[in-house]
């Protein structure tokens, strides 16, 4: 580093200049615009990753023993991760091919307002089983009338014998070997078709019981108890904040792991 002398308006000022090695500064810098693209990928894919994690134990927090398929509903599809070229990582909830409602089940509990019908609902209707604009719900206190799985749904092969026993099964999308097997029925004495030594009714709410689907068995059918009540549409209070979880995740974790990333990255490469 040396002085120089220059002159301005007649004074003399000292000027001093250094050359500065700019070399090793350079290649930092091109080293981290190398590495950003990937670092920003694994950031992404990290933070989605804890995303549907973190969504995944509020389902479980919130839902009444959610069936493990519900869980999985939510996630990151194969692909959908980030990548390097694209940064970006899409957290959603997945529609499984065999789901066809036209809006998710759980939109409901995220958003509020009521859920979509489901397809044997639209099945019961089409055979004036159920009016129109009436869900079948199954009823609070399950008896002997209704098969229950360990999530507190109606079995689907109940569902699939209700729509056969009432004539419906051909409203519903099965294969016909399948519905010919499940269509098969015994009969009363008196005549009155039975399935497991069950006699199915429908109770249009005039008298006694509401509105829905019974079931009666033993002698002269003495014992009577529901299998699904027609309900009007049910209104859902949000209690999944989805969105809410998702931004925190992304306010908690996407910066510090970029930088995680990066450094990482900075540490394996030349």
């Amino acid at each position: 580093m040396t002085p120089d002398w220059i002159s301005v308006g007649g004074d003399r000022h000292m000027l001093i200049t250094t050359d500065i090695k700019l070399t090793g500064a350079i290649r930092i810098v091109s080293k981290v615009a190398r590495n950003t693209p990937y670092a920003a990928k694994e950031a992404v894919n990290w933070t989605a990753a804890s995303m549907v994690s973190d969504l995944q134990w509020e389902m479980a927090r919130k839902f009444r023993e959610p069936k493990p398929f519900t869980i999985r509903s939510v996630g990151v599809d194969r692909y959908e991760w980030a990548t390097i070229d694209k940064p970006v990582a899409i957290v959603r909830l997945k529609e499984p091919a065999r789901v066809r409602e036209r809006q998710h089940y759980l939109v409901p509990q995220i958003e509020g307002g009521g859920r979509p019908f489901k397809p044997f609902e639209g099945a019961l209707r089409n055979k004036g089983v159920m009016p129109s604009g009436l869900m079948a719900v199954t009823p609070k206190d399950a008896s002997w009338a209704v098969r229950m799985d360990p999530y507190g749904n109606i079995q689907p092969a109940q569902v699939v014998q209700l729509l056969s026993y009432f004539g419906a099964l051909r409203e519903h999308n099965m294969l016909p070997e399948t519905k010919e097997k499940l269509a098969k029925y015994g009969r009363t004495k008196k005549g009155y078709k039975t399935i497991g030594g069950r006699v199915y009714f429908v109770s249009n709410g005039r008298g006694e019981l509401p509105p829905g689907i019974w079931a009666k068995k033993g002698i002269h059918g003495q014992k009577v108890a529901p299998v699904l009540l027609f309900t009007k549409s049910a209104h859902y209070r949000a209690i999944f904040d989805f969105h809410g979880i998702a931004q925190k995740i992304i306010a908690r974790e996407l910066e510090p792991n970029f930088r995680k990333a990066l450094l990482q990255a900075l540490a394996t490469t030349h």
